[in-house]
């Protein structure tokens, strides 16, 4: 199992400051609002990723949770992945291989220190009241847009003029949660394009 950070201790070394590092690392990203700034932490340092890696859970592995976790396994960190059916987690943990996993919502929740929610934003109000209990002390990654499908395949916002879907998914969060929003302004393709460029 994975080191996960718990209450509101922080450490300078070991997955906790790799934690800090990420949450400082997806701002970068854009569309980024923690609930909570997370404390100044020294770099991680370059160690093996069984030593100091944290483990990220992926829920859903759709366009961008299949493309995230592709790029956190070519990077060296550990991955569980969760999806609705089960077996398309499974089968994404096989291609990947080495430092990927695949298991239930709850077990990937609890087993990791940073939680994508790679899944539509109606999805998330609905999971993460039910997962909440696991989710104190963790970063969460919220995608998720208002956006939603009509009969015709027009797109249509799902939430009224002024409510984003950050101030939903944060709302439902345990006060202890680092909430970041990210991913949400990059299509799966341009994820995957603009991984791995040298400045």
């Amino acid at each position: 199992g994975s080191t996960c950070r718990t209450g509101s201790q922080s450490t300078t070394t070991g997955p906790a400051a790799v934690k800090d590092q990420y949450v400082r690392d997806l701002s970068a990203f854009g569309n980024y609002g923690e609930r909570e700034q997370a404390p100044s932490a020294a770099a991680p340092s370059e160690s093996s990723p069984a030593e100091d890696a944290m483990t990220t859970a992926i829920i859903g592995v759709g366009n961008i949770g299949s493309a995230l976790a592709r790029d956190l396994v070519r990077g060296g960190e550990r991955v569980v992945l969760a999806a609705q059916d089960e077996s398309h987690a499974e089968a994404l943990a096989n291609e990947l291989g080495g430092v990927a996993a695949a298991g239930s919502v709850r077990d990937a929740i609890a087993d990791a220190d940073a939680v994508v929610l790679a899944i539509w934003l109606d999805q998330s109000r609905e999971l993460v009241p039910v997962v909440a209990d696991l989710l104190d002390g963790k970063v969460v990654v919220d995608p998720s847009n208002p956006i939603g499908f009509d009969d015709d395949g027009k797109s249509f916002r799902t939430l009224p003029e002024g409510t984003s879907a950050g101030s939903v998914v944060s709302g439902l969060l345990p006060p202890g949660a680092h909430y970041v929003k990210a991913f949400g302004t990059l299509g799966a393709p341009a994820l995957a394009a603009e991984a791995y460029r040298a400045p």
